[in-house]
């Protein structure tokens, strides 16, 4: 039975370096979408207030007091 060294090889330490850094570069990735993400909901959500508010001031539902917007889709 043929047991692996327990301290890798130079090559093996270069081959763990390029995964470790391409994971991370992944990670960061995602995170920096998520929080993309986030923000455009957030402007979304604005953008859906301010027009709820302005169609009721001018009127635009016959004088109802509450208007309605169908609700985001999260994930």
């Amino acid at each position: 039975m043929l047991l692996a060294p327990l301290v890798p090889s130079g090559e093996e330490i270069a081959q763990l370096e390029q995964a470790s850094a391409m994971a991370s570069e992944v990670t960061n990735t995602v995170l920096s979408q998520r929080l993309e993400l986030e923000e455009k909901k957030r402007s979304v959500s604005m953008l859906q207030k301010a027009l709820v508010s302005h169609l009721t001031l001018c009127g635009a539902f016959g004088g109802t007091d509450s208007v309605k917007l169908a609700p985001l889709e999260t994930d």
